[in-house]
């Protein structure tokens, strides 16, 4: 498709990449292209033009707004194909959604930023733009609109077992997701209808949000939709698709699954607390091999992260004794959702290498002021994160990217009440250090997740792990070291698979920040300590993603 485009790119403002990029497919909407452009420019929100062949002059509008980046298509491909054009845009530029909006005047831009409330409040859904056709503002709707939409609502019913309120509606948030895309057969017409129900198949939620529209009289209305070509594509993509869904509920087809971030674990947090306070926490345990089967069947590439992380960390492991071991991670995964989902559950208790008690005694030692915190995706350190007002005197700075599970942070915003303050770890480099500098000179202690790197950031270090090289983050190894602060290891691994079974933490100085350090020989003292906890009790390795 790419013989087929031209561009015209302004700079992609850093900021914008957070929101979503609204995408406006246009296919000869010279009448209405400048009011549509009018109005969702005055929203401030990143916006392409995606022209799909037009050939009635639309240029004039364009260049009304120079700001707008633009992309021809040098032939009609069809709405998805512009769309699709759109993702590849957006992902090639660092956004993680798109808003698509109609360039026939059908939908007001008042609705936009509703939309993208919900794809920040769940930036992995599918958000769908429901019209609202009983208003007395939305005009001469035809009675083929209204029949084609519960005609798809049905049938996208049937196909993927949720019923969603409207499924031709052209206002939507799409989470960038080129292997999705990949997934898709057709690029007209039929591409909406396919995208919803291949996106239920990935796993992915789905919000409607109530919005308005507008359709003008017929004798005003663009519209190229062709009523035999396009309703006979349509019908054909629904036949495929029932066929396929009809194979994968017999395990003869599997539809490509999203990488979700951290979002089976937010749905799991959820479901437990649900759980836990209608019934109690033993009683959540009890069901607790559903999860842990259902995770270990159906998510193979967490599966063979873990094999390569046994491979490595216990060598002289046959399949089947690494087979065991991955289901007794999802065990421990699976007790660690509902330990820190029950407030009173469970309590923290001191091992000979801790300075920390439990949360009910008093304190032997406080952890020191100004201290970097470093923790691993090893042990619960969200438990930590909610049970260590106790042992802080000032201010603890969080290192995350809050846009993932804003309701768990404000848990524990709520939770440490005044004592928690979250450092976006996607702000510039420099904002970032600064930030993590005023809480630590306020005496106030930061803590990161150290063994998750971004790859191929090019802000990472090597250091071998198991005897293997491989890439960590260099941000808190750096800062420490520059800072000249006291480091701190922690975790917290559960004893056993009881409710009533405590938590054992470990609290270990890899240095007091009194002498120099290099980031490269901080980094060492944490991989040493991390492996030596990953030897006395693998099972609490919760890192699910490829390792090396």
């Amino acid at each position: 498709m790419s013989d087929s485009l031209s561009l015209k790119i302004r700079p992609t403002v850093a900021l914008a990449k957070k929101s979503p990029l609204i995408v406006v497919p246009v296919f000869n909407h010279a009448a209405t292209l400048s009011m549509v452009l009018h109005d969702l420019n005055l929203l401030a929100y990143p916006l392409l033009v995606v022209n799909d062949g037009s050939t009635d002059g639309i240029a004039a509008a364009l260049e009304q707004f120079p700001g707008v980046d633009v992309i021809h298509h040098s032939q009609n491909l069809g709405k998805g194909a512009a769309i699709a054009t759109a993702m590849r845009f957006a992902a090639e530029k660092g956004y993680c959604a798109i808003l698509t909006f109609d360039a026939d005047g059908q939908h007001l831009a008042r609705d936009v930023p509703a939309l993208i409330a919900a794809h920040e409040e769940d930036p992995e859904a599918l958000i769908i733009g429901a019209r609202d056709f009983d208003s007395a503002e939305s005009g001469d709707i035809p009675g083929s609109s209204k029949f084609g939409r519960s005609f798809s609502n049905f049938w996208i019913w049937v196909e993927s077992g949720r019923w969603l309120g409207d499924t031709q509606t052209g206002l939507r948030v799409y989470p960038v997701d080129l292997d999705w895309l990949k997934s898709i057969s057709g690029y007209r017409y039929s591409f909406e209808v396919e995208a919803i129900t291949r996106l239920i198949w990935q796993g992915r939620p789905t919000r409607c949000i109530p919005v308005s529209t507008y359709y003008p009289s017929r004798t005003k209305r663009i519209s190229h939709f062709h009523a035999i070509y396009d309703n006979f594509w349509i019908t054909k993509t629904h036949t495929r698709l029932i066929i396929l869904g009809l194979l994968r509920l017999l395990g003869l087809y599997r539809p490509v699954k999203a990488t979700l971030a951290y979002r089976p674990e937010v749905r799991g947090i959820g479901f437990a607390g649900k759980v836990i306070r209608c019934f109690g926490s033993p009683f959540a345990y009890s069901l607790m091999i559903f999860p842990v089967l259902s995770s270990y069947v159906n998510r193979s590439y967490e599966r063979r992260a873990l094999s390569s992380f046994y491979q490595h960390s216990r060598p002289s492991w046959g399949p089947f004794r690494r087979q065991i071991a991955i289901l007794q991670n999802y065990a421990q995964f699976a007790a660690s959702i509902i330990d820190r989902t029950n407030p009173h559950g469970h309590s923290l208790v001191e091992s000979k290498a801790a300075k920390i008690v439990d949360s009910n005694q008093p304190m032997t030692k406080a952890i020191p002021k100004g201290a970097i915190l470093l923790g691993a995706h090893y042990g619960d350190w969200a438990l930590i994160a909610n049970r260590i007002k106790p042992f802080l005197t000032g201010t603890l700075g969080l290192v995350a990217d809050p846009a993932v599970t804003p309701k768990f942070f404000a848990e524990l915003e709520s939770r440490l009440k005044g004592k928690l303050m979250v450092i976006n770890s996607n702000q510039d480099a420099l904002g970032f250090a600064l930030s993590v500098k005023e809480v630590l000179d306020d005496d106030g202690n930061v803590a990161f997740l150290a063994d998750r790197a971004k790859r191929d950031s090019g802000d990472t270090l090597s250091c071998s792990f198991f005897g293997e090289n491989c890439e960590w983050p260099k941000a808190p190894f750096a800062l420490a070291a520059r800072l000249q602060v006291p480091v701190i290891f922690l975790s917290a691994t559960k004893k056993g698979l009881r409710p009533s079974d405590a938590y054992k933490v470990e609290f270990q100085e890899l240095c007091s920040g009194e002498r120099r350090i290099r980031d490269i020989d901080l980094l060492k003292l944490y991989v040493k300590a991390l492996e030596s906890r990953v030897n006395l009790a693998p099972q609490h390795w919760f890192n699910f993603f490829p390792f090396w």
